[in-house]
């Protein structure tokens, strides 16, 4: 897809969303950085990946131009988010053990359980399924969470049922920002599984990442 092309307002709103989301956290964790002592990190967080401009979707967002623009957000929010958390993660095990915490804890605010979404924490509630009573629904909600690219990179399905949904990226933007910050993908797959379960937690519901596939599945 080039920039020329469409989205609809409905994805769009959904990625700006998702940019959003990832970008509280990124600040939060960067704030976690500067009382442990990096106390330039916003600056260096700035410099190396540049920053996204505070304002909702039509102060940000250029309408002629959408897919440009969320392309170039959603690239530096990876990309501040790999290396928040990996240079924070490497100050010390305690630190690295705070951003599991702090994304467990995330994951339980934007719970959606009883019928009705957590509307105070979760970024896309009124667009999600009211109750992941399936894994195919859980599927979709952390679909309209989780920053991974652009729509026009969607997971493969390989296969889902009433039991479990398995899939695989088609896109490698996420890998490609953990690299270039010298990360182990394999702690982004760490806290993403923290995150997810935690969210899916009240559904029974779990969900593993292993040999670049992903599942969600009953327990």
């Amino acid at each position: 897809m080039n920039s020329e092309q469409n989205i609809s307002p409905e994805k769009a709103f959904e990625q700006f969303n998702k940019i959003r989301f990832i970008n509280s956290i990124t600040d939060s964790i960067a704030n976690y950085g500067v009382q442990c002592g990096m106390t330039d990190f916003f600056d260096i967080l700035d410099m190396n990946c540049g920053a996204v401009p505070d304002g909702e979707m039509n102060q940000v967002i250029d309408p002629a131009a959408p897919v440009q623009f969320l392309s170039l957000y959603t690239k530096i929010s990876q990309d501040r988010f790999a290396m928040a958390v990996i240079q924070v993660a490497r100050l010390s095990p305690v630190c690295k053990n705070a951003i599991c915490q702090f994304i467990a804890d995330i994951g339980r605010q934007n719970q959606l359980s009883a019928g009705a979404p957590n509307t105070e924490n979760a970024q896309n509630a009124e667009h999600a399924p009211d109750i992941p009573n399936t894994p195919v629904q859980a599927f979709e909600i952390l679909q309209s969470i989780v920053l991974d690219g652009m729509p026009e990179t969607p997971p493969e399905i390989i296969c889902k049922n009433e039991t479990a949904i398995i899939w695989k990226k088609t896109g490698t933007s996420t890998e490609e920002s953990w690299q270039k910050f010298g990360g182990d993908i394999s702690f982004y797959n760490e806290l993403l599984k923290i995150f997810a379960d935690n969210l899916f937690e009240p559904n029974g519901l779990t969900f593993t990442a292993e040999n670049g596939l992903y599942k969600i599945a009953l327990k």
